[in-house]
C-alpha cells in the first residue's frame, strides 16, 4: 500500500514540475524579476532611435543634455508704483505737460514750423548731413547763415559740423525723437555695445542675471544695488547718472550730484554739502526736502545720501526723476524714457592737425594727432 501511494506521489510531482516548466516558458517577462529588461508593451516591437540620441564623444546623450540644460525664460519684473506724489511719466522728453494742455513735444513741433527751416544743400543741390546722420538746415531767408539740425523737435545750432548739445539737450533722431549716443573713441563705443548686448540678453532670459545687477535703458551697468538696513534697495546714483549722460557729475566742493535729465538739471544733495547748502535743502534728521519745479507742483522729504556715491532708495529715485524702475530678486532695470531704450550708438573719432613751429614762427613739423 505504501509503495502504491509512493508511486502516485512521484507521478503527481512529475506533473507539477512539467506544468511549472511549461508555465515558465510561456509566461510574460516580469521586469521586476529581471532588472534592465523592457516592459512587455515595448519589447514586442523594437524601435530604432534617431541619431541625435546616440552617445557623443563626451559620453552624454542629447536627451540627458536637454534635461541638464533647462531653458532660461525672460525674468518677471515688477514696476515700482506709488500713491505718493511723484514725477513718474510726467517729465520725460515726450511726457512734459505745458500750459494749455499740450505736451512739450506737441508745442515744439509748432515752434519748429516757425523757424521756417529748409534743407542746406551743396551748389549741386545735394542735401548735407553731419556725421550723426542729421540733415543740416538753414532758415529760409538765411539772414544770419546759421546752420541747424533738428534733434527730436528741437532746432540745434551747428558749428563746423558739430551740434551744440551743451546744457541738457540730448541728441535725438529727427521725427522719431529716439536718443542718439555719440562716442569719441572706439573703446568707449565697444563698451557701450557690450553693455547693451548683455543687458538685453539678461532681460530676454538668454543669460542669467549677475547678483544685484543694474540695467539702464537696456545696458548692463558696471555697478550694483545694495540692500539697506531699512529693507529698501539703494542705487549708487553717481554711477547711474554719469552712465546716463556725460554731463552728469558729482561736485566735490559743493557736495551734490548734478543729474543732466531731459532739458533740466536736477540737483541731488548729500551730507557732504557745506552748511549753507544744507540749509537751502532744508536738511533735518537725515532727510532733505525736494520741491518739484514743473507741474504738478508738490514737495516731500527724502533720505539724505551720506557719501559721494549718492546712494538713494529706488523709490526716491523714481519719484523725483520720474524714471520707471522694474525689479525682481536680482535685477533693477531703469527706463528713463522709452525713447532712450535703443542702441543708436555712433562713433565720431575727432582728429586734429597739429602744427609745430620754431621760435621764428616757421612750421617745422606737421602730423596727425588723435
Amino acid at each position: 500500500m505504501k509503495n502504491k501511494w509512493k508511486i502516485a506521489g512521484i507521478a503527481m510531482l512529475g506533473v507539477v514540475v512539467i506544468a511549472f516548466c511549461v508555465w515558465s516558458l510561456l509566461r510574460p517577462a516580469d521586469r521586476n524579476d529581471t532588472p534592465g529588461t523592457q516592459d512587455s508593451s515595448t519589447a514586442d516591437t523594437p524601435v530604432s532611435q534617431p541619431d541625435s540620441t546616440e552617445s557623443s564623444d563626451s559620453g552624454v546623450t542629447a536627451d540627458s543634455a536637454a534635461q541638464d540644460e533647462s531653458p532660461l525664460s525672460a525674468p518677471e519684473l515688477t514696476l515700482y508704483t506709488t500713491d505718493l506724489a511723484n514725477n513718474i511719466g510726467k517729465i520725460g522728453y515726450d511726457e512734459q505737460q505745458m500750459v494749455g494742455g499740450k505736451t512739450r513735444l506737441e508745442m515744439y513741433r509748432d515752434v519748429l514750423k516757425g523757424y521756417n527751416l529748409i534743407p542746406y544743400t551743396t551748389e549741386g543741390g545735394e542735401k548735407i548731413t553731419i556725421a550723426t546722420g542729421h540733415q543740416v538746415y538753414v532758415k529760409a531767408d538765411n539772414a544770419d547763415g546759421q546752420q541747424y539740425i533738428v534733434s527730436g523737435v528741437d532746432p540745434i545750432p551747428v558749428e563746423h559740423g558739430v551740434p551744440d548739445t551743451r546744457m541738457t539737450v540730448k541728441l535725438r533722431a529727427e521725427d522719431t525723437c529716439e536718443r542718439v549716443r555719440v562716442f569719441t573713441s572706439r573703446e568707449a563705443l565697444e563698451r557701450a555695445q557690450g553693455a547693451w548686448e548683455r543687458g538685453r540678453a539678461i532681460l530676454a532670459g538668454e543669460e542669467p542675471a549677475p547678483e544685484n545687477c543694474v540695467i539702464l535703458n537696456g545696458c548692463l551697468l558696471d555697478t550694483k544695488w545694495e540692500q539697506g538696513e531699512d529693507g529698501r534697495r539703494y542705487l549708487p546714483m553717481t554711477d547711474v547718472a554719469e552712465a546716463y549722460d556725460e554731463q552728469s557729475e558729482f561736485y566735490d566742493v559743493e557736495g551734490w550730484l548734478n543729474v543732466a535729465t531731459d532739458l533740466q538739471y536736477v540737483i541731488l544733495p548729500t551730507a557732504l554739502m557745506p552748511d549753507v547748502a544744507l540749509e537751502h535743502f532744508d536738511v533735518s534728521d537725515g532727510t532733505w526736502r525736494y520741491a518739484s519745479e514743473k507741474p504738478p507742483m508738490w514737495s516731500d522729504r527724502f533720505y539724505l545720501p551720506q557719501t559721494d556715491k549718492t546712494e538713494m532708495p529706488i523709490d526716491d529715485i523714481s519719484r523725483i526723476l520720474g524714471w520707471k524702475i522694474y525689479t525682481n530678486s536680482e535685477i533693477v532695470s531703469i527706463v528713463t524714457s522709452e525713447l532712450d531704450v535703443n542702441d543708436n550708438f555712433i562713433l565720431i573719432e575727432s582728429r586734429t592737425t597739429e602744427h609745430i613751429y620754431d621760435m621764428n614762427g616757421n612750421e617745422i613739423t606737421t602730423g596727425d594727432a588723435a
